[in-house]
């Protein structure tokens, strides 16, 4: 088995590497928006679960 890319996966991960198609970067608030979503909100659905 070659350990080679199919060409339109090759042109994908060659996109990704180029700094100007990869958008503005994220803000503190995003961050803060993210920690929230991924760790508050679960933390507070177990909490609620296991009161039940």
């Amino acid at each position: 088995m070659p350990n080679t890319l199919r060409p339109e996966l090759a042109a994908r991960c060659r996109a990704i590497e180029d700094g100007d198609v990869q958008g503005e970067p994220l803000l503190a608030r995003d961050y803060v928006w993210f920690a929230v979503a991924t760790i508050v909100v679960p933390v507070l659905l177990v909490i609620v679960g296991v009161a039940l």
